[in-house]
Parts: structure tokens; sequence; C-alpha cells
């Protein structure tokens, strides 16, 4: 039986920022807890499809969209809660687009 290697999607910074900006803009359609169904990640991945025609490593489904959400949406979370832990005002989740995802994993 042979197997075929799955091509890990690599995310451009604007990918990620796209891809939030495109789901805050959709936030009412979650509801709460920003809970996204599977038809708004395919429409998410088809935007940025459009947006970055030349996308680089594998290609974004709406499965990787979900994940690079969670792991987004996860560490603003984290964000927040450590805020406010230590004092400093909390950021509001509809910051989260603005967050600089590269200098932010420094705190997890």
């Amino acid at each position: 039986m042979s197997h075929t290697l799955k091509v890990l999607a690599k995310w451009m910074e604007e990918e990620e920022h796209a891809l939030v900006l495109y789901l805050q803009e959709h936030t009412p359609v979650a509801g709460d807890g920003f809970n996204f169904s599977k038809k708004d990640f395919n429409n998410a991945c088809q935007h940025l499809k459009e947006r970055f025609p030349n996308q680089h490593g594998g290609e974004k489904t709406s499965s990787t969209c979900l994940s690079k959400w969670t792991s987004v949406h996860n560490l603003g979370v984290c964000l927040c809660a450590a805020q406010g832990a230590n004092g400093i005002p909390q950021l509001k989740e509809e910051s989260f687009a603005v967050i600089d995802l590269k200098k932010a994993s420094g705190f997890m």
C-alpha cells in the first residue's frame, strides 16, 4: 500500500490577517463564542483563494482554516487572560485581528 504525504498549508502573515478579518466580518453568523460552521470556513477558504491566488504549501481548505482560526482564537483568549491576570487592561476579542501573531506567540 502506498502512502502519499499531505503537503501542509503554509500561512503568510497577510493570509492569517485576512482569515481573521473575514471571520470577524461574519461573526453575527457564528453567534456566541465565535463558533463558525463548516460552511463559514468553506466561504473563508474560497475568500483566501480569490485574494491570494498564489498560495504557498498545501491548499487551504475549510479544515485548515478551522485549525488556523482555532489556534489564533485560542492565542487571543490566552493573551486576554494573561493581561487581566497581570493588571494590564484586557484586549477585547474584537481586537484579535490586530495582534501580531509572530510576536504574540512568544507569550506561549
